[in-house]
Formats: structure tokens, C-alpha cells, sequence
């Protein structure tokens, strides 16, 4: 099996961050979760994520994308006219966001 490369490689680490953040985030809740308990689950370097995301506010926003990615698509097929779904979970982004992490 060939090595990812370019691309592939970064989408496939984005995806093991996202999935370690998510670990942690729902094992420690956000206020204890640390980019260095997001690095070790994931097994990248905290640079890495750094590369990544800004801070760890964005990227739990990039978690909750990637939890709703593809749910209107998926929802779609088996609903006529336009889907809400997709304004749905950028509204409760935006409220989780304002509730969990005040600026």
C-alpha cells in the first residue's frame, strides 16, 4: 500500500486531530482538555495541530464541522425540496460557540 502523500496526508491527519479532539473534549470536557492530550491521542506533535488550527477554540469549531459535515447531503436523498439541516447546525454552532467559549 503506497504512502499518502501532499493532500491525502494532510486530510488524513486533520481527520485523526479532529477524532483525538473530540476524544478528549467529551472524556475531559473543554476547560481540562489540553492541545498536548489532543497531540498524544491523535499521535502527531502539538506543532502539528498549531499548523492546523489556531487555538483550541477553533478547533473545537472544527469538530463540530466535522460532526455535521455531509449531514444535509446524507439527509437530502431522503427529503424533497431544500434541506435545513445544514442552516440548523451552523445556528447551533454558533450558540454552542457563544455559550461554551464567551469571548
Amino acid at each position: 500500500m503506497a504512502r499518502p502523500i501532499g493532500e491525502e496526508l494532510d486530510e488524513k491527519r486533520r481527520t485523526q486531530i479532529l477524532e483525538a479532539a473530540l476524544y478528549c473534549f467529551l472524556t475531559f470536557g473543554f476547560g481540562k482538555t489540553s492541545m498536548d492530550d489532543m497531540a498524544k491521542r491523535a499521535g502527531v506533535s502539538r506543532p502539528l495541530i498549531y499548523l492546523k488550527f489556531k487555538n483550541k477554540d477553533e478547533l473545537f469549531a472544527g469538530v463540530f464541522d466535522y460532526l455535521t459535515a455531509g449531514t444535509a447531503s446524507r439527509r437530502s436523498h431522503r427529503l424533497p425540496g431544500e434541506c435545513p439541516i445544514r442552516p440548523c447546525a451552523r445556528q447551533l454552532r454558533s450558540e454552542l460557540l457563544h455559550r461554551y467559549l464567551p469571548t
